[in-house]
C-alpha cells in the first residue's frame, strides 16, 4: 500500500519514529504458512527490507529458526515493491476463490541476499 507521499507504509513508520529500526517483513506471506512454514514441501521464502544491518541479521536469524528461507530484497525503500506483491497475492486469491495459504517462492535467489 503506497502512501501519497509515494513511500511505503514501512518508510513512513520508519520517519516517524527516528532512531527505530524499521523491517518490512512477514507481510507477503499469508497466516497459515506463518503459522507452520515447515508444513511446505520447501522452506518458503520470508522477502524482508531493512536499511539496519544488525536488524537485518536478526530477522534473518528469525525467520530460519522458524522454517523460512530468508530473503532480504534490500533498503527499507523496497518495501514498496513488497507491498505491491503482498496486495497481487491477495488479488491472485480473491479473484481465484483461492485457500489463502500461498507464499512467494524464488527460484535461484542470488546468494548475497540469502546471506545475512
Amino acid at each position: 500500500m503506497q502512501t501519497t507521499s509515494g513511500e511505503s507504509v514501512a518508510e513512513e513508520i520508519a520517519h516517524e519514529l527516528g532512531d527505530a529500526r524499521v523491517v518490512k517483513a512477514f507481510n507477503t506471506v499469508f497466516a497459515g504458512i506463518q503459522a507452520d512454514p515447515g508444513a511446505q514441501p520447501d522452506s518458503p521464502d520470508l522477502l524482508f527490507a531493512t536499511d539496519d544491518e544488525e536488524a537485518r541479521h536478526i530477522v534473518a536469524d528469525l525467520a530460519g529458526s522458524i522454517g523460512f528461507r530468508p530473503v532480504w530484497v534490500g533498503p527499507l525503500a523496497a518495501a514498496r515493491e513488497l507491498e505491491a506483491l503482498a496486495w497481487l497475492n491477495i488479488r491472485l486469491q480473491l479473484i481465484n476463490g483461492g485457500s489463502w495459504n500461498t507464499a512467494i517462492k524464488l527460484v535461484d535467489a542470488p546468494e548475497k541476499a540469502l546471506a545475512a
